[in-house]
């Protein structure tokens, strides 16, 4: 027989992925717990990745992820503790080949606090408007409470800056133009058996400015001309809607709508044509709405400029004109008239304004001439 050349086939085993334990934790509600950092016990060039799982995310921590675990408040609003038991599973990879390995688990523990519950959801009312009083509860028994009350400045009417059992009803007014939160803070105390202490627990009471909307000038057009009338309010921090009517749709304007105006104006009669614009602002911010004081303005609607007609006329040389006068049929306005001439050497200037007064003829040729006076 005859022999080849030899070669070397490698077979690389990879390792399955390892995780070294964890230590079990064990806090009070709104601690915050070790940060978790994965390790493993497999060297070479490979890299192990953790994958984890979490089977109850009362705790605080998401149902599952990838990686280490950074720190996080825990939470519990139970009366007895809560467990989280965290499963990790390794996977060590090389050379595009990912070996699972066996998975790690342990547990993160919450014990309970004094936990505060209100009565009430948080509030949100308008300036003026009295709230809805609140009584204090708690799941757990034998507890006592107290809270303290934060006052932005522009908020008025708060007369009890401390408390235990119930936060009062009070009347409130902003005097501001965005919301304000006015921000109780309460605290349980009481022994629940795992030394745990009560968490500052936060009420808010949102309390919204008056809607609002600014002058609008009074508004004079032409027939058949476009008008924009853009509203706005000094208002912030949530949603200005305006609402409008108007007195006279003969301009061209429907009697009544929403937002912004833009129409084109019309007027077929020979006088102004006036509307009465009533704005209305509303505000709307967490749910809540409120209608302020409205604003009033005239849109004016001018007729177009209109010219009776002006009889011609033919004269001699040397022979004066009739002084011509201009008349409209339009009434309550001032018309006036602007005039062209195209021949002046009928002894009429090119041009002028208002009527016409009478003048000598001139034609020093042969043949008539016939001077073209628009009007208008």
């Amino acid at each position: 027989g005859c022999k080849g050349d030899g070669f070397d086939v490698v077979i690389t085993v990879n390792p399955n992925g390892q995780v070294n334990a964890i230590a079990d934790q064990t806090l009070c509600n709104g601690d915050s717990t070790l940060a978790v950092s994965f390790a493993t016990t497999n060297t070479g060039d490979g890299t192990t990745t953790y994958n984890w799982t979490n089977d109850n995310t009362a705790i605080g921590l998401a149902s599952s992820g990838t990686g280490d675990i950074s720190s996080f408040t825990a939470t519990s609003s139970a009366v007895a503790p809560i467990v989280g038991n965290i499963t990790v599973t390794p996977v060590y990879t090389y050379n595009d080949v990912s070996c699972t390995g066996t998975a790690e688990t342990f547990s993160i523990t919450v014990n309970p606090s004094p936990l505060v519950n209100f009565s009430e959801n948080d509030q949100v009312i308008t300036t003026g408007e009295t709230t809805t009083a609140v009584d204090l509860t708690s799941p757990t028994t034998g507890v006592t409470f107290a809270w303290t009350v934060s006052v932005p400045t522009g908020i008025t009417g708060v007369t009890t800056l401390t408390g235990t059992d119930n936060i009062p009803a009070e009347t409130l007014i902003n005097s501001t133009t965005g919301p304000l939160d006015v921000v109780y803070t309460a605290i349980a105390t009481g022994d629940v058996g795992f030394d745990c202490e009560g968490l500052p627990t936060d009420y808010t009471v949102t309390v919204n400015p008056q809607a609002q909307v600014n002058p609008v000038d009074d508004q004079v057009i032409c027939n058949d001309e476009n008008l924009v009338i853009e509203f706005s309010s000094i208002v912030t921090g949530g949603t200005t809607t305006f609402s409008w009517t108007n007195d006279n749709t003969a301009i061209g304007l429907d009697a009544t709508g929403t937002g912004n105006i833009d129409i084109t104006a019309t007027n077929t009669t020979d006088e102004p044509l006036i509307a009465n614009i009533v704005v209305t602002p509303s505000f709307e911010n967490d749910g809540d709405t409120n209608t302020g004081d409205s604003t009033t303005f005239t849109i004016t609607v001018n007729p177009t400029g209109q010219v009776n007609a002006v009889s011609n006329q033919i004269v001699s040389n040397g022979f004066d004109t009739t002084a011509i006068t201009f008349s409209t049929t339009n009434v309550n306005g001032t018309t006036t008239f602007d005039w062209t001439n195209s021949i002046t050497s009928i002894g009429l200037a090119a041009s002028g304004t208002g009527d016409i007064s009478a003048f000598t003829g001139i034609n020093t040729g042969r043949l008539g001439f016939l001077a073209n006076i628009p009007k208008q």
